[in-house]
């Protein structure tokens, strides 16, 4: 299990990851929350919101990131990402019965035992940014990264933001 010194060292690596994001031209969103599980039972070990998030989002994207992962760790080891269950219409639980669904979207990936997940911003930055992260804190590499991008239908941030963190390194 993480210390609580690891998982704020997780957060600060997401959050230059997110940082790097955010200056990219094709940029959308200001940031979002990142939720880290881990082991078989899909414990929660952090749920904290990067960047700037605004007041009337917060719940919204809190709710959206632990949904994610929670949903990813029910697939076991037959999905490496929520990009793959994805359902855009669904009503999910911690959501009013009033307006629209908020619907079930990618942006968590399994990494070795953990899975990294973030709402926020567009869902397939959302997935850039958790890869990317993942590969910053060594839970995969980047050919390990470049698969998951195929296997989730070609992740159109994944490559651009990978290159970028590491010319701002």
């Amino acid at each position: 299990m993480l210390t609580i010194a690891e998982r704020c060292r997780w957060a600060e690596v997401a959050q230059s990851v997110l940082d790097v994001y955010l200056t990219l031209p094709e940029h959308k969103g200001t940031g979002g929350y990142f939720t880290i599980r881990q082991g078989e039972l899909h414990e929660m070990l952090l749920c904290t919101s990067l960047g700037e998030v605004l007041i009337d989002k917060q719940v919204k994207y809190m709710i959206l990131s632990l949904e994610k992962g929670e949903r990813l760790g029910v697939y076991s080891s037959t999905h490496v990402g929520s990009y793959q269950s994805r359902d855009p219409e669904q009503r999910i639980i911690g959501q009013s019965d009033f307006g629209d669904p908020w619907g079930k979207w990618g942006g968590a990936i399994r990494a070795k035992d953990f899975i990294l997940s973030f709402s926020g911003l567009p869902e397939r930055a959302d997935e850039a940014v958790m890869m990317v992260t993942a590969i910053k804190l060594g839970l995969m590499e980047f050919e390990d990264g470049m698969m998951m991008s195929q296997a989730l239908g070609v992740n159109p941030f994944f490559q651009d933001l990978f290159y970028a963190v590491e010319r701002a390194a």
